[in-house]
């Protein structure tokens, strides 16, 4: 009983830490209308992702069409996958529509942060396809391990993914600015 408690102590601290950060962050940001507009899009197409994820997902699991697959899954495997999903179809949306940086920031901030994510994905790419070709990929009873090589090569999409488009949205601007 007392780890409960200290699990539901230490979840509530971090909640509160983040929505601590996130109100004090938005004090901060400097969005125009046309930026919060593009951004609250994003919000409604990540949601809507994830809504027709989850429906297909139930409705593959009720038809049994997931038990014919040659590997099985986790429900936890699959709903972290799309909810990963959404969250990677608001930021494409936010940076396709010049609404994921904020006005006012640095010019050459997009470079740092391009490079840290960068090296954020690139370091679980590598650690993901490490543990894949030491077959810590399926358990003994042929589920997916979402531990180890699904979630690194996850979180490598998940980084890699957004810096890729930042990267050539940036040099297409850059192309279009020198004509």
């Amino acid at each position: 009983m007392a780890e409960i408690s200290i699990a539901i102590f230490i979840s509530l601290f971090i909640i509160g830490v983040v929505v601590f950060a996130a109100i004090r962050k938005r004090k901060n940001d400097n969005y125009d209308e046309m930026q919060e507009l593009a951004r609250l899009r994003g919000y409604k197409y990540g949601f809507i992702t994830m809504a027709a994820f989850l429906g297909f997902w139930m409705m593959m699991d009720t038809v049994q069409v997931i038990d014919g697959l040659p590997f099985k899954l986790y429900n936890n495997t699959i709903i972290i996958v799309i909810f990963m999903t959404s969250i990677m179809v608001t930021i494409a949306y936010d940076v396709l529509h010049d609404a994921y940086f904020y006005v006012g920031m640095k010019p050459d901030y997009w470079k740092k942060y391009c490079l840290m994510i960068l090296a954020v994905g690139a370091v679980n790419l590598i650690s993901a396809i490490l543990a894949m070709r030491n077959g810590e990929m399926v358990n003994s009873d042929g589920y997916l391990i979402l531990g180890g090589s699904i979630s690194n090569f996850i979180v490598a999409v998940e980084f890699l993914v957004p810096t890729t488009i930042i990267l050539i949205k940036k040099v297409f601007i850059k192309d279009e600015e020198e004509e």
